[in-house]
């Protein structure tokens, strides 16, 4: 077993050390035994990744990009730095996007509750850190989608 860099735009894999850290959005990095499996590997994830981004992609646009925005509590040059050492800004405290959990379920609120959304199960702290993460990471920062 070893790392694989996948670029998932031209499926291109490459061994790479434990230790290399890869951040850039077109590449996934895994513990496989061989290309071919590094390569499946990749995929399963990046469509696991093109699902998430989907549902809160939805749910941002139903509460209103703009007001999430307003709610990102980071600066873009925080997000910026934050991003080009992890994808998914697990460097930046979680209590701090805890913190915003009000903001957004007033925004939750205001859209006629989590069931208006698509969200029948309720609204979550999770759900608030990740469209926090998510409009952070797409509509401040400039990420495409995956």
């Amino acid at each position: 077993m070893a790392y694989y860099l996948v670029d998932t735009r031209d499926k291109v894999v490459q061994r790479v050390t434990d230790s290399a850290p890869e951040t850039r959005p077109h590449f996934i990095k895994v513990w496989a035994e061989s290309v071919a499996e590094a390569g499946l590997k990749a995929e399963e994830r990046l469509v696991g990744e093109r699902a998430h981004f989907d549902k809160y992609e939805r749910l941002a646009q139903a509460l209103g990009v703009d007001a999430l925005r307003r709610s990102v509590p980071f600066t873009i040059e925080q997000i910026t730095d934050a991003l080009s050492r992890d994808p998914n800004m697990n460097n930046l405290r979680l209590q701090v996007w805890d913190s915003c959990d009000w903001m957004v379920r007033q925004l939750v609120r205001k859209a006629g509750g989590s069931q208006a959304i698509g969200e029948p199960g309720g609204w979550s702290l999770g759900n608030t850190v990740c469209v926090l993460k998510h409009v952070a990471r797409h509509h401040v920062a400039g990420w495409r989608r995956p």
